[in-house]
Order: structure tokens, then sequence, then C-alpha cells
């Protein structure tokens, strides 16, 4: 199966676990019981899992694992639909953008991404053990970089980080 085949399966996949954390009812006690005790509460961590392992060749996996780490962060799980994540899968899609980072190995779609992500949840860039060039580049962003007229990709059909970054657009 291409690497394209399979973005475009994870991202409905994504949309299918969106469209059931949307139709968590009652209230945020509520809401977090029935994803905590359901099947729907794995699912974040078998996407994150696979884009994590297509990241090594991927920068476009490797972006929506970026963004989904920063958003189990960022939003709380009964909206995100993100409950847990692997530590390992994490650490590895960190020291992928590392490596990317050191060798200026980003298309311009990352100069818009990540100063955003990073001037929000700096400390969830901090796990990457002995990466002073990392945190040095990351914080070289300012955190208005984001408004710059950005150079997208289509956002449609990308999962739940295409969906932020529509939200944010309009």
């Amino acid at each position: 199966m291409s690497t394209a085949t399979e973005l475009a399966e994870l991202a409905a996949w994504e949309n299918r676990v969106q469209v059931e954390v949307g139709k968590l009812s009652g209230s945020i006690e509520d809401k977090s019981f029935a994803l905590n005790n359901s099947p729907l509460a794995e699912q974040y961590l078998l996407i994150h899992a696979a884009y994590t392992r297509l990241a090594s060749h991927s920068q476009e996996a490797l972006k929506r694992a970026i963004f989904i780490q920063w958003y189990w962060t960022a939003e709380p799980s009964i909206y995100s639909g993100i409950h847990d994540l692997s530590d390992s899968a994490v650490d590895q899609a960190l020291l992928l953008l590392e490596q990317r980072l050191q060798t200026n190995d980003l298309d311009q779609e990352w100069d818009w991404m990540l100063p955003w992500c990073y001037s929000i949840l700096e400390f969830m860039f901090e796990r990457v053990e002995n990466q002073p060039r990392f945190q040095q580049i990351l914080a070289a962003y300012s955190v208005n970089d984001w408004q710059a007229e950005p150079v997208l990709q289509p956002l449609e059909q990308r999962g739940i980080m295409g969906e932020y970054w529509l939200s944010m657009m309009d």
C-alpha cells in the first residue's frame, strides 16, 4: 500500500472517530466516563502509532503525528477524542522532528504550524533529551509567525490536524 493511500485511510479513520466523539453527550464527567470506557479511547493511540510509523519517510505523517501530540496536550479528550498516546511513539515523532529541524529538511508548512504549537505548549517539545539546537530553532519562532500568509497544502482530508487549521482560518 502506498504512503498516500495509508495517509488517506488514516484521515478517514480520524474522521470516523471525530463523528463518534461528537456523539458523546451529558456532563463533562459523563462524556469522560463514556470515552474512557469504550473502544473509542484506544483509537488515537493506534492512529498516532500508525502516523509515527510512516513519519520516517513522510513529512505529512510526521506533521499529523506531531499535531496529534500537541492536540492531546492542548485539548481535553472529551473534545479531541485523544485519550492516550504511547510514550515511545511520542518520543519517536519528536526525535524525527528534531532530525528534520537540524538538517533543515522541513517544508514551508512547518514554518507556519510550529510557531503556533510551540508558543502555546513549549513544554511539549522538551521531551527530547540533549537537543539544544532543536530548542534553539523552535525558540527562534515568533508567536505571531503562524499569522503570516501560510503556504499550505489543502487542509481537507488531513484528519484532525486539517480540521483544526481550517477552523483557525475561519
